[in-house]
This record gives C-alpha cells, sequence and structure tokens, in this order.
C-alpha cells in the first residue's frame, strides 16, 4: 500500500462527497452535526484547492446540480403519479430501484429517469415497451413532460461535468495546493472518522470509499478497510484484515430496517 500522494486525498475527498449524497447516509450523520453548512463548508475547500493546483473550479458544478435538483422536484413527481395511475406496468419499469434523491446523487437519477423515458418508447424488438410505452409517453406529453422539458434535463447533465479553462496557463504553485490540500483534508480527516462510527451498513461504507472488494490470490473476494492515510494497491496481494472491535450501538445509530 502506498501513501497517498498530492492530489489523491482531493480524489478521495471527492468520492466521500458522493457518498454523503445518500440520504441514509446523511440521516445518520446528522446527529453528529453534518449539516448544509458541514457540506458548503468542504466544497469551499474543495474548491480552493482545485483553484490553487488547477485555476480551475471542481468538476461538480454546484449551480448546475442545483438546476437538475429543481427539475428533479418538479417534474419527478409528476411523471411518477401520471404512470403510477394510468399505465401502472410502465410505472414498473421506469421507476424500478428508483427514488427521488437530492445533492450528487441527482445527476444519476434524473440520468436514469430521462434515459428509460426514451427506451419505452421503443418497439419492442429493440427493449422498449411499443405501442404501450408511446401510449404512456404521450400522456405525459399532455401533462407537461414534453421533449423540450427532457431536453432541458439532458442539457443540464451535460453540463454538471465541465470545467472551464485555466485563466492562465502556468504551472501550479506547489506550496499554495499544498496548504489548500491540508485544509480539506482535515474538513475530510473528521467527518470521515465519524462517518466510519456512524454507518454499519457495509454498502454505505462502500460508497463512502471505506470499503473496496479485491480478489485473493485464491479467487475469492474479500472487502478489505481502506484507511484515511493510504491508498489500496489492488494489484498487490490482499492480507487478511486485522479484525476491528463492532462499537456498540447508540441511538443515533441507523435502524437496521432502514438500509
Amino acid at each position: 500500500m502506498a501513501k497517498l500522494q498530492l492530489g489523491d486525498k482531493a480524489r478521495r475527498v471527492t468520492g466521500f462527497m458522493v457518498g454523503m449524497g445518500n440520504r441514509k447516509v446523511r440521516r445518520a450523520m446528522t446527529a453528529y452535526g453534518f449539516s448544509n453548512e458541514a457540506v458548503a463548508d468542504g466544497m469551499r475547500r474543495l474548491t480552493g484547492f482545485f483553484t490553487a493546483r488547477l485555476g480551475a473550479q471542481p468538476l461538480l458544478d454546484q449551480r448546475v446540480l442545483g438546476d437538475l435538483d429543481a427539475w428533479e422536484n418538479r417534474w419527478y413527481p409528476i411523471i411518477e403519479v401520471v404512470l403510477r395511475t394510468n399505465y401502472p406496468d410502465v410505472h414498473a419499469i421506469v421507476f424500478r430501484n428508483l427514488s427521488q434523491t437530492e445533492g450528487v446523487e441527482v445527476v444519476a437519477s434524473v440520468g436514469t429517469l430521462t434515459d428509460r423515458l426514451a427506451l419505452i418508447v421503443k418497439p419492442t424488438d429493440e427493449g422498449g415497451l411499443g405501442e404501450r410505452g408511446q401510449a404512456a409517453r404521450s400522456l405525459l406529453v399532455e401533462r407537461g413532460v414534453t421533449e423540450r422539458v427532457v431536453s432541458d434535463a439532458r442539457e443540464l447533465l451535460a453540463q454538471v461535468g465541465t470545467v472551464g479553462e485555466p485563466d492562465v496557463l502556468e504551472s501550479e504553485d506547489p506550496d499554495a495546493a499544498q496548504a489548500a490540500e491540508e485544509h480539506l483534508w482535515k474538513w475530510y480527516l473528521e467527518w470521515s472518522g465519524i462517518a466510519r462510527i456512524a454507518i454499519r451498513d457495509r454498502r454505505l461504507l462502500r460508497t463512502l470509499g471505506f470499503l473496496k472488494t479485491v480478489r485473493r490470490p485464491d479467487g475469492t473476494e474479500e472487502d478489505v478497510v481502506v484507511n484515511d492515510d493510504e491508498e489500496l494497491d489492488t494489484d498487490a496481494p490482499v492480507p487478511t484484515p486485522t479484525p476491528r472491535p463492532t462499537p456498540q450501538p447508540t441511538p443515533t445509530d441507523l435502524d437496521p430496517t432502514d438500509v
């Protein structure tokens, strides 16, 4: 396992922020003071690092994410209720394993929703629902979900990952980048340390980047804990993890039925 290098920490933080978009994770962390202001603080520090290192903003454009979230808040409920009450069979396909989200997860939910709306109108031999799907889509158009509305969502999805060109094409300032990364890393260490205690579900721990599934030499797979101060080398033989004591449940733990 190699020590984290300059930039590796920023990638770790970015992955952690994506995981924090899960509402079950946020619910568990709220009891420990992880608020919208904590998220904003992390984003400011991440922005500071990217600015110091690249002269560019982070890959996640928060303004566009806000617009995308507003689109979902308006149109997701309309699409859901129209299909559920008129075309339950189509609804079952469009909304399979799909739920309304917030934060960075809105990118995946809206992307999936728009993809499925495009799919249902295709012929059955192309994976669509043929006439049934076309009828459902026509009703959605009558209810306001026009092609222009869907195109708006797709345009926002295309903008989420854009990064502006640096104003000056110069080498980064190593000292400034190092200071910005240390400032960012302090934020991560506090909240990731709390999350490792607050979150018990292994699926959520993988989402946050705390567990990684690796293949052992004998072909079996195993979850390995990823420590905050090291990068996991998946090409190296995997040692047997040292058993860690299970923290005693507290009132703020996730309800087992909620994960």
